[in-house]
Parts: C-alpha cells; sequence; structure tokens
C-alpha cells in the first residue's frame, strides 16, 4: 500500500520531537511504500543519511518550505501564532508619568 505521510518534523540522525516522526516513518515502511511531507530544514540531514543506507528505498521525501519562523521564546512563539505574526509593539509598556 502507498501511504502519504506529514511529519513535518522527521530527521533519522535528529532528536526531540523529529526523530520520533522518524520512528513512525521508518516503523511504515517496513510494510508500505511511504511518501513524506517534511520541513526543508531536514532535507540536508535526510540526504545525508539515504548516501549513508540510513533511509530505505520504499521512504520518498517531499519537502516544504515553511514561511514563518518562530521566536526562540517560547512564550513569545506562542503569541506569534495567536497574532499570525510577531509584534515587537506589542510587548511595550507605556510608562504613565
Amino acid at each position: 500500500m502507498k501511504l502519504l505521510l506529514s511529519a513535518i518534523a522527521c530527521d533519522p540522525c535528529g532528536g526531540s520531537e523529529s526523530i520520533y516522526g522518524w520512528y513512525v516513518v521508518s516503523a511504515l515502511a517496513k510494510h508500505h511504500e511511504c511518501y513524506v511531507i517534511t520541513e526543508k530544514r531536514f532535507q540536508k540531514s535526510i540526504e545525508q543519511s539515504k548516501k549513508r543506507g540510513i533511509v530505505p528505498d520504499s521512504i520518498h521525501f517531499r519537502y516544504l518550505s515553511m514561511g514563518a519562523t518562530y521566536h526562540p521564546n517560547r512564550l513569545v512563539a506562542l503569541f506569534q501564532g495567536l497574532q499570525g505574526e510577531f509584534r515587537p509593539s506589542f510587548f511595550c509598556v507605556k510608562k504613565n508619568h
């Protein structure tokens, strides 16, 4: 069976969320042909893993370039998601004299 998977974080050499995306994809690829949509930032690592034989032939990747990048501060990133984009003026405090 052919499967189309969305694994935005998927990296065979990654950590945290991206390695779990890889675990799911690689487990499904043992019995199915998988077409995986993932972020472009994982492309270099995936291509290197293909050369080393880590990525089986039953997995085919397509890469998406995510338009927005989020602030490294999780609280600020939360507000980015709520507003659609980061607006520094949101975090300014006006002093009353």
